[in-house]
């Protein structure tokens, strides 16, 4: 990526897709890290939360040293991609664990479009956020050093309640936008989470 250019990996193909630790685009660089199986339901909260099927979701996060792809590591654009719902309302993405880098807590960003197209052609977001990872589980991967080398003294230099983004949310808010985590940093984690709509 040359200085001033700008690049939305929406408009790459193979940006649709169920592994968001490879590259795309003739890009060759894939993210290592802790495996992370995402798992996320949309609901439209004006019907009683029934599932919203064939929407796009957009997620990208940093790689396990907390740096993103493209702006941070021009070479790469690993750890973004989107999927869309199902009739349940579900979408699953592979990716990896992310690292904490200083100044913000452990999160991963999303944006929810009406439909795949909308999403790679340049339409509106109908949502814009963030989910975070719970302590434990940051901790439990951070501990095990390697790629992760400088998460844990990041991750001790911050709280979510000093968070830029997430301080400023309600207890209530803070609990749904908290991922909820099965696994071990040994094995990798599957990561639920629900994301409601009004439309």
């Amino acid at each position: 990526m040359r200085v001033g250019q700008t690049v939305n990996i929406l408009t790459e193909a193979g940006v649709i897709r169920d592994d968001i630790r490879p590259s795309i685009g003739g890009l060759t660089p894939v993210a290592e890290g802790v495996p992370l199986e995402v798992e996320i339901t949309l609901v439209d909260v004006g019907r009683a939360c029934a599932p919203l099927s064939g929407h796009a979701v957009y997620l990208w996060q940093c790689d396990a040293a907390g740096v993103y792809s493209i702006y941070g590591a021009p070479d790469r654009n690993y750890l973004r991609g989107v999927a869309i719902s199902d009739a349940e309302g579900r979408l699953r993405l592979t990716t990896v664990f992310p690292g904490c880098y200083p100044g913000r807590w452990p999160h991963l960003h999303f944006e929810v479009f009406a439909s795949a197209e909308a999403a790679v052609s340049g339409g509106p977001a109908l949502l814009t956020g963030q989910f975070a990872l719970p302590e434990a589980e940051c901790r439990a991967v951070y501990s095990e050093g390697g790629a992760y080398a400088a998460s844990m003294p990041a991750l001790d230099g911050v709280r979510l309640s000093r968070d830029g983004i997430f301080r400023r949310s309600s207890d209530a808010e803070l609990a749904a936008q908290m991922l909820a985590l099965t696994g071990s940093a040994g094995q990798g984690y599957r990561a639920t989470g629900q994301v409601g709509l009004v439309l």
